[in-house]
């Protein structure tokens, strides 16, 4: 073999043996491509970092992963495929915290929740702190939602709800409007 084959041989390997499974990495999170949830595989969508406090202290990172990309928040909670987020934590969060927040996230982005209320403390029982490096994986479906953290996995059987604590991030009054305009694909 001549040495210019040779060479175009191990650039062709090294190509295609090095292309990574990770879409994008995020303030030190790194997130795939894709996911596989059930039947379906899920494309990363987009991907931002939940900051609170005046502070702007980086929380978690979130990626949002979909069967067919889009950056409109209202097609997205229209959906009724699979869809999920990821959240992997940068900080360690009471899970207290995590569950006020839900609750007032949900509150002002969806009207009339009080029926609904019960149905996230259900979702969300039994969730434990999280440390750095913790995941919280939701995912909605056309029969409801999963939560998923560490042992813990919980079910909601109501489509109607898993598109209500979907709002909690894409809604008109999210937690953090870098990370909603992140999911979406924007940034």
């Amino acid at each position: 073999m001549n040495p210019f084959r040779a060479i175009l041989c191990l650039a062709t390997i090294a190509l295609t043996t090095t292309s990574t499974a990770f879409a994008l990495e995020l303030d030190g999170v790194k997130l795939p491509d894709s996911v596989t949830a059930g039947q379906s595989t899920l494309t990363l969508n987009g991907a931002g970092t939940r900051r609170a406090t005046i502070f702007r202290v980086r929380v978690y990172v979130a990626g949002l992963y979909l069967e067919k990309k889009s950056g409109s928040a209202e097609e997205i909670l229209a959906n009724t495929g699979t869809r999920q987020l990821t959240m992997r934590f940068v900080r360690a969060v009471d899970a207290d915290d995590i569950s006020d927040a839900w609750k007032r996230g949900f509150e002002e982005n969806n009207p009339k929740t009080a029926p609904l209320l019960t149905k996230l403390s259900y979702l969300t029982n039994g969730l434990g702190d999280m440390e750095v490096g913790s995941r919280i994986t939701l995912t909605f479906s056309a029969q409801g939602i999963t939560l998923q953290a560490g042992q813990l996995t919980n079910t909601v059987n109501d489509p109607n709800f898993a598109t209500a604590v979907l709002r909690i991030w894409l809604g008109t009054n999210p937690p953090d409007e870098g990370l909603k305009t992140g999911l979406l694909g924007k940034n």
